[in-house]
């Protein structure tokens, strides 16, 4: 005898409420719950065929092997919209992108606006700079920090994904994200509102629409465009392993409004003085 049996159903709908409440909580018990941790599929996942199809398909829109995560399609999709938006040839100064840890988002989404394409790593107190054959440098250094090396002004396009819940002092890291883009240029940012705890090395924060927006503007940035796809229906399907092959794509795209996103994007712009 459980708790849940203690509820009587009196219509229709409440018993399937009932059954559903019930089934629920028992398939917890009897681990079927969760179908699978919503960024990996494993050799005994049924999916797992699938997930090498989509993996052998990506042309390089995002991660290998992350095809079926819903946060990796919603990205996909907002770093798409940005890169349409940003006119390809108002990218300011030296036309450099820059990107944490490697320049794959750079490099398929704005190879059109930017001719170097620059990286920034975290190695604890590490500062350096190389710069290759091409111009493109990669930097090697706390972000909180970056007027060690990162001169002002310098950067075109930034591309900031799931960097910003991993920042012990947010504030100060985005006021380095506006000192060091330069005038006219652009931030695509992205942090999760719903995540599993994940260090790398650390994890702080998560952020709600309201609390990106005032965090950008507060270091002078101007928000040009928000995204927070998805809902509650959506959100709840991806705690437990609904991963994105299961919805409709437009379903995961869809920003209606809800209040239970899963993620947080943004188009940011520096103003000319």
């Amino acid at each position: 005898a459980g708790p849940t049996e203690r509820f009587s159903c009196l219509t229709p709908r409440d018993c399937a409420r009932e059954a559903f409440a019930r089934f629920y909580q028992r398939a917890w018990e009897a681990e079927l719950l969760p179908l699978r941790h919503p960024w990996i599929t494993d050799v005994q996942d049924h999916l797992f065929g699938l997930a090498l199809k989509l993996r052998s398909e990506n042309d390089g829109w995002g991660p290998k092997g992350h095809e079926h995560t819903l946060e990796r399609v919603q990205l996909a999709e907002w770093l798409r919209v940005a890169a349409e938006y940003i006119p390809t040839e108002d990218v300011p100064g030296e036309r450099r992108c820059l990107e944490w840890d490697s320049a794959q988002y750079s490099r398929h989404y704005f190879k059109d606006h930017c001719s170097k394409m620059d990286v920034i790593a975290y190695d604890g107190d590490e500062v350096k700079m190389a710069e290759g054959q091409t111009g493109s440098r990669r930097y090697v250094v706390d972000v909180h920090e970056a007027e060690k090396i990162i001169p002002a002004n310098s950067v075109g396009v930034v591309v900031c994904s799931q960097i910003f819940e991993h920042l012990r002092r947010p504030h100060i890291a985005m006021a380095q994200l506006f000192r060091f883009v330069a005038l006219g240029g652009y931030v695509v940012w992205s942090a999760p509102m719903f995540s599993e705890v994940h260090g790398a090395p650390e994890d702080y924060f998560r952020y709600t629409p309201m609390g990106a927006k005032v965090l950008a503007e507060d270091a002078g940035f101007h928000i040009v465009g928000q995204y927070a796809p998805g809902g509650l229906r959506e959100l709840a399907g991806y705690l437990v392993g609904i991963t994105a092959p299961y919805w409709k794509k437009e379903d995961l795209l869809l920003d209606s409004g809800s209040t239970w996103p899963l993620q947080i994007y943004m188009l940011l712009y520096k103003p000319p003085v």
